[in-house]
């Protein structure tokens, strides 16, 4: 969920997001909150839902700023493009287009685009493969626990 509005001489955004990390046990959940400002050109605003998939490394908890820009074109559905710097010194190229949203759903009007930075705030749960360790451990030790329970003896 976001929006963005784009102004003569200035654009600025704002994004959250959950992800699902698909790797196997290395999978995860995250959520991260994005900002974005710059100078700009053009006139546009929008805001609502987006969907996206994409192919990069691992997310990690943390805080992080990069190079961005971003483009949008709409006329009451929002079209999009993004391109932010990554971290190994690489570019991320993102597509966003709008989701309906039923009665909900915010139109987007107008075209633009901005270049600046993205500050990016992301926090990560533990992988698959650890939960499934912790679990493990925490029943092991429970069955562990249980050998050295003494009952009491029952006479007849």
């Amino acid at each position: 969920m976001g929006g963005t509005a784009i102004a003569p001489f200035a654009g600025i955004g704002a994004g959250f997001n959950i992800g699902l990390n698909l790797d196997g046990w290395n999978s995860s959940v995250y959520i991260q909150d994005q900002g974005n400002i710059g100078i700009g050109t053009g006139a546009y605003v929008g805001a609502g839902l987006t969907g996206s998939i994409s192919q990069a490394d691992a997310p990690t908890t943390g805080f992080d700023y990069q190079k961005y820009g971003e483009a949008d074109i709409a006329y009451l559905a929002g079209l999009g493009a993004s391109l932010t710097g990554s971290p190994c010194g690489g570019v991320d190229f993102a597509g966003m287009k709008g989701l309906p949203a039923g009665k909900f759903e915010l139109p987007a009007i107008g075209a633009g685009a901005f270049f600046g930075y993205a500050g990016t705030a992301t926090a990560v749960s533990p992988s698959l493969g650890s939960v499934a360790d912790l679990v493990n451990s925490v029943i092991v030790s429970a069955l562990g626990a249980a050998d050295r329970v003494v009952f009491p003896q029952i006479s007849h």
